[in-house]
């Protein structure tokens, strides 16, 4: 019986493989590597991650909930800007990875049961 040889990738190859950049906001998790060489959080990571968090708030059709996740997004990242302690960095990027995955799944939800009604605000704002 014929055997076919399955080649084995290891991490270090994982790791220099360049992933193509995606522009749908639902595939923003598919550009980062999970096997980041760096052991340290970067001033990079960090602010892909607030434009990210930043996109994902434009996925809400419900002014309110857009809005929040902004506000949010903004408040949080100004609130732990002077942070230093590398460790407390890495705690909060995880943190804000998962609100951001759980932010793109709850726009979607939301896109998906929009009723298409502008707000009051919505529509002010379009007047002027």
């Amino acid at each position: 019986m014929f055997r076919p040889s399955i080649p084995t990738i290891s991490s270090r190859t994982l790791s220099t493989i360049a992933l193509p950049t995606i522009r749908c906001p639902h595939l923003l998790h598919l550009t980062s590597s999970p096997y980041s060489t760096s052991a340290q959080p970067t001033r990079t990571e960090a602010l892909s991650l607030y434009r990210s968090l930043l996109r994902a708030s434009r996925l809400f059709e419900t002014y309110n909930y857009r809005e929040y996740v902004r506000r949010r997004a903004k408040d949080a990242f100004k609130q732990h800007a002077a942070e230093t302690d590398i460790q407390t960095i890495k705690e909060l990027l995880s943190k804000g990875k998962k609100d951001l995955k759980v932010a793109e799944r709850q726009g979607w939800i939301n896109r998906q049961y929009a009723t298409g009604e502008k707000t009051v605000v919505e529509l002010e704002g379009r007047s002027h």
